[in-house]
């Protein structure tokens, strides 16, 4: 199975950012008068009139909302209860940050992911990052220690064929100050499929700090 490491936000605390998202690049916007379109009404502006496809804004399922911190690939029931184990003997020594979501940002590149950017007590969070890393490599897995990133992914934007991307898009920093939340537990689940909509079941939900 896929096991994954991840840290979710509780009840409320990436609302803002969740409506602002939908606000701004949900397709629902298109019968709302140009005024009030946000961000893609402004970037709209910036397409010419022939131009009629444009990036298809999906959203990331509720289940999938959360903070990436490892991905251990394949790995056996046995292999992931030693694992979980593992963090549940240390973790009460570990940081249990508080962040806040500050910005959200689009990718650079298609499919242009939307993502809600973290700040706060970011070397906390790092923190967390490395000591499951290392629990990870005691228990022979290897795993990237470039691939942490302090964000939640919230969806994205699909470019149909033939649609034209305005330039203002790719790369796109949009200010918020979303509520202050704790990061309280890591919770490891494993994904059932890697379709377009993946299912995932929890396998623990462990205290942090």
């Amino acid at each position: 199975m896929q096991l994954q490491a991840v840290i979710v936000p509780p009840p409320g605390a990436i609302d803002s950012a969740l409506q602002m998202a939908d606000d701004i690049f949900s397709p629902e916007q298109a019968s709302v008068e140009e005024s009030k379109r946000g961000l893609m009404g402004r970037l709209r502006k910036a397409v010419p009139s022939r131009v009629i496809l444009e990036p298809v804004w999906v959203p990331t399922p509720p289940e999938g909302l959360f903070v990436r911190v490892a991905k251990f690939g394949n790995v056996t029931l046995i292999d992931t209860r030693n694992l979980a184990e593992a963090i549940e003997r240390w973790s009460s020594k570990w940081p249990s940050p508080l962040l806040h979501v500050a910005s959200l940002a689009v990718g650079e590149t298609a499919p242009f992911s939307v993502v809600a950017q973290l700040e706060g007590d970011l070397h906390g969070l790092f923190g967390v990052f490395t000591h499951v890393l290392d629990l990870g490599k005691q228990q022979d897995f290897f795993l990237d220690r470039r691939s942490f990133r302090n964000e939640i992914r919230l969806g994205s934007l699909e470019v149909p064929e033939g649609a034209e991307v305005p330039e203002e898009l790719p790369g796109a920093v949009i200010p918020l100050e979303g509520p202050e939340w704790q990061a309280d537990h890591l919770t490891l689940f494993r994904v059932l499929n890697s379709g377009p909509v993946p299912v995932y079941e929890e396998i623990a939900a462990i205290p942090l700090g």
